[in-house]
This record gives C-alpha cells, sequence and structure tokens, in this order.
C-alpha cells in the first residue's frame, strides 16, 4: 500500500513539475521584437541608441481615447542589435521608436509590431551640416537670398550687402543625401529680363560637415 502510495506522489509530482516547465517555456501571451537601429541608406549600425517599446491602451466606446505610456527601454549594443521580451495580454497596440545623439527622429517615427514575434530594424537620420562661401558680385539685387532646402525648418540668408557679398555660413541639414540648394536672385538685366536663379545639390555625409563654395 505504501508503494502505491508513493509511486503515486511520485507520479503527481512529475506531472506538476512537468507542466510548470511547458508553462515557463510556451507562454501563449509571450512575445518578442528584436532588431537593429541603423543609418539611414548607409545602413551603418547606430551604437547606443535608446530604443523604447510602448504600447497604447484604447479606453473604448465611441470617441473613446488611447493612453500611450513606455513598456520598456533598452540601448543598442555596438552592432545596433536591441531586443524586448513583454506580455502581450493586454488589449494594447504595440510599437517601437528609438532615439539617439546627432539623429534626426520625427514625432512620426514609430515602427508597429503586428505579431507576437517580429524583427523590426529602425532606420534614423543622422544630422550633417554644410558650410558654405557664398560669393555674390554684381549685377545683383539688396534682396538676393539663399535658401537651404531638405530639412524640416528651411533655413535661410538674407544678404543685404549693397550688392556684393562673400559670406561663410554653416547649416545642419539631413545626412546621408544631397541637400538642395537655392539661391532666389531678384535682380534684372538693363533689358528687363529676370537673371536666372541658382540651383544646386551636394551630397551631405552623416555626422560629418561638408564645405561648398558658391559663386554667383
Amino acid at each position: 500500500m505504501k508503494k502505491i502510495i508513493f509511486l503515486s506522489l511520485t507520479l503527481l509530482i512529475i506531472s506538476f513539475l512537468g507542466s510548470c516547465k511547458k508553462d515557463d517555456n510556451q507562454l501563449p501571451d509571450k512575445a518578442t521584437v528584436s532588431g537593429k537601429v541603423l543609418a539611414l541608406n548607409t545602413k551603418d549600425p547606430v551604437k547606443g541608441a535608446k530604443v523604447l517599446l510602448y504600447k497604447s491602451i484604447f479606453s473604448g466606446g465611441i470617441g473613446g481615447s488611447s493612453n500611450t505610456v513606455v513598456l520598456d527601454t533598452t540601448f543598442t549594443n555596438d552592432k545596433g542589435e536591441y531586443n524586448f521580451s513583454y506580455d502581450s495580454t493586454l488589449k494594447s497596440e504595440f510599437f517601437v521608436r528609438a532615439y539617439a545623439n546627432n539623429y534626426f527622429t520625427g514625432s512620426n517615427d514609430r515602427y508597429d509590431i503586428w505579431t507576437k514575434k517580429e524583427n523590426i530594424d529602425i532606420t534614423l537620420t543622422p544630422y550633417a551640416w554644410i558650410t558654405l562661401r557664398v560669393v555674390n558680385v554684381p549685377p545683383v539685387d539688396d534682396h538676393d537670398k539663399i535658401s537651404i532646402l531638405n530639412e524640416w525648418d528651411q533655413a535661410a540668408e538674407q544678404f543685404y550687402k549693397n550688392g556684393k557679398c562673400d559670406t561663410i555660413f554653416t547649416k545642419r541639414v539631413f545626412g546621408n543625401q544631397k541637400t538642395k540648394l537655392y539661391i532666389d536672385i531678384d535682380a534684372q538685366t538693363d533689358n528687363g529680363n529676370k537673371i536666372q536663379d541658382y540651383i544646386d545639390s551636394i551630397y551631405c555625409k552623416g555626422l560629418d560637415t561638408t564645405f561648398h563654395t558658391i559663386t554667383y
């Protein structure tokens, strides 16, 4: 009788331990997301980028609002890699977003998570700087201006130099892509025709300063 009781208890314990192990390894609501943070176009890894895992919980009902909170935070390694494990039981929308020094991050740069196992590479646009030397000679107008496009806030330099200008200035632009340079020339020739505007573009390497001279 004792042997039967002992055998029954042993089988019960083995069964219990087996079920616990199964639960640890096969959590039905366990989710993972991993990937890399990379620089735009060059795909260079961004080391030390801050990656945040968010969840948006909806209040429900007509016109219901959502509450977005940070679920977890991590930083990329030397290879630009990150990973999260989290519980997806809540009825939420999950997404990731990355931030790094000297990289642009827009308010809409979010990467939505659709399944319980995702691999998402995040792209960040690096800062770049362009140092321009602008030399303009007659005939010009006092209201000529140069604009550097391809940046969120269009930057413009106004020239009020009585027709002649030799100046140097530096502006921040998007890196690893071409930046458009545009000079709006207000001057006109003797026959009344407007002098053609100056338009050019130059590639600006990310996290670096590009030097360029414009003479017109």
